[in-house]
């Protein structure tokens, strides 16, 4: 008896997330009121979103929290959608503005792995710790265990 199991892999092209702030009427005001007092140039500015604060400048949560838990799978390769930020704020050249969310594009490269079980018992699914040691090993046997348990 051979079962072929096809395992789809996700993975984010860190390289080309894009995530674009919305701010609000206070936000906007104050990027406004910046750039005419000249500390911060019209047009587009890279910022480095690591923080979301309160207007004490409280850490509230982190991007990477935000985002490790509520990225919703898009169409085909790309996640698309935005996180609600009313009253939380970023910094940007040391200064807090208000936002309202914060929009974002994230794609994905696809990888589809096949393991094939057969009825001898050898290894086929290794997962390995990020220092390269494995952590769980799964036989074919196993594999075809959990199988019979579902059906």
């Amino acid at each position: 008896m051979k079962i072929l199991i096809t395992i789809s892999i996700f993975t984010p092209k860190d390289d080309e997330i894009v995530y674009t702030p919305i701010f609000s009427e206070n936000g906007k005001d104050k990027i406004d009121q910046l750039i005419k007092e000249g500390k911060l140039v019209e047009g587009k500015t890279q910022v480095l979103i690591e923080n979301f604060y309160d207007e004490n400048r409280n850490v509230i949560t982190s991007l990477s929290e935000l985002s490790s838990t509520n990225i919703q799978k898009g169409f085909g390769d790309m996640a698309q959608g935005s996180f609600y930020l009313k009253g939380k704020f970023i910094e940007i050249s040391g200064h807090l503005i208000e936002l309202l969310g914060l929009s974002y594009c994230i794609p994905f490269s696809k990888t589809d792995e096949t393991i094939e079980v057969n009825s001898d018992g050898k290894h086929k699914l290794l997962i390995r710790n990020q220092d390269g040691s494995i952590n769980k090993l799964i036989t074919d046997e196993e594999i075809r265990k959990s199988i019979k348990r579902i059906n």
